[in-house]
C-alpha cells in the first residue's frame, strides 16, 4: 500500500502566522541539544553552520554565536519573515530540505542541524531524498545533528482524551480543547500507518493537526548508512547517551549525530 500524502496538509500549519507565537515563546535549548553543543563545540566553532527547519530562530540564534557562519532555513516564508526581523545579522533562507541540492553547492556546509523533528513532517521517500541532499551538501566528515521521533515511545500512540478542572472556566476550555483533538484526530486517522521501517502516527501535536514520522533507533542507523552517513552516538529528551539496548521508551524523540563519509 503506498503512503498516504499528508506532508501538504501537516506544512499548510506553519504557514500560519498564530504558530510563529508559540515558537517563539520556546527559545531554550533542551537538554539534549545543550549536551550535542557543549561535546561537538570544536566542530561548530568557525565553522559553515546550516540550521534547517530554524523555525523562530530558536537554535540558529545560538549556534551563530560560535559558528563562523550560520544560515537559517525553513521552508515557511512566515517563519522566515519572522527570524529576518528578529535576527538580523543571521542571514535566513526560504528553501525545503528536498530541494537542497537545488540551493547549496556540494560541500559547502560543515555542520548540519535539523532540530525540533522537523524531518518527521516529510514522506517516507522525501525523507530519504532530504538525508540524500544533506549528505551532497555537507563536507567530508561534516556533522549532522537532528532529532526525530521515537518509535518506541510509550505514549506515542496516545488518543485525546478529557481532562478536568475545578474551575467551571477552566473546564469549559479544556472541553472545548477536546472537542477540537477528537475532530482533528479523527480526520487524520487515515493517514496513520505501520510497517516495518517506520509509523505515521497522529500525535498530541498542535491538538493531533499534525501526522508524524515515527522510527526506532537501529532502523535510523541503516537509514542514515545507506545514503552514506555514519552513526556516532544517539541522545534521550534527557540527555543522556543511550548506548545498546539501553531503554529508550520514556523519550518521545531521539537526538542523532551523524558523520558524512
Amino acid at each position: 500500500m503506498s503512503e498516504p500524502k499528508m506532508t501538504s496538509i501537516d506544512h499548510q500549519n506553519y504557514e500560519n502566522a498564530e504558530l510563529v507565537e508559540d515558537y517563539v515563546t520556546s527559545n531554550k535549548l533542551e537538554p539534549a541539544e545543550v549536551m550535542i553543543f557543549m561535546k561537538y563545540r570544536d566542530e561548530i566553532v568557525g565553522r559553515r553552520v546550516m540550521d534547517i527547519g530554524c523555525g523562530a530562530g530558536r537554535v540558529t540564534s545560538y549556534l551563530s554565536r560560535w559558528a563562523g557562519h550560520t544560515v537559517g532555513v525553513d521552508f515557511s516564508s512566515v517563519m522566515i519573515e519572522h527570524c529576518r526581523r528578529a535576527l538580523p545579522d543571521i542571514e535566513f533562507v526560504c528553501c525545503n530540505v528536498r530541494d537542497l541540492r537545488s540551493s547549496y553547492p556540494a560541500r559547502s556546509v560543515d555542520v548540519a542541524v535539523f532540530t525540533f523533528n522537523g524531518i518527521d513532517t516529510l514522506s517516507h521517500e522525501d525523507r530519504l531524498t532530504s538525508f540524500a541532499g544533506l549528505h551532497e551538501v555537507l563536507a567530508p566528515n561534516g556533522l549532522l545533528i537532528f532529532s526525530t521521533h521515537n518509535r518506541r515511545y510509550r505514549l506515542a500512540r496516545e488518543e485525546p482524551r478529557l481532562r478536568f478542572s475545578r474551575n467551571p472556566f477552566t473546564l469549559l476550555s479544556l472541553g472545548l480543547r477536546y472537542v477540537r483533538e477528537t475532530l482533528n484526530h479523527r480526520a487524520r486517522v487515515p493517514f496513520q500507518r505501520e510497517t516495518q521501517e517506520y509509523a505515521l502516527i497522529n500525535d498530541i501535536a498542535h491538538e493531533f493537526r499534525m501526522v508524524h514520522y515515527y522510527i526506532d533507533r537501529e532502523t535510523q542507523r541503516r537509514q542514515l548508512a545507506s545514503v552514506g552517513f555514519r552513526l556516532l552516538e544517539v541522545y534521550g529528551e534527557d540527555g543522556r547517551v543511550l548506548e545498546g539496548d539501553d531503554d529508550d521508551s520514556a523519550s518521545g524523540s531521539l537526538y542523532y549525530v551523524a558523520r558524512s563519509v
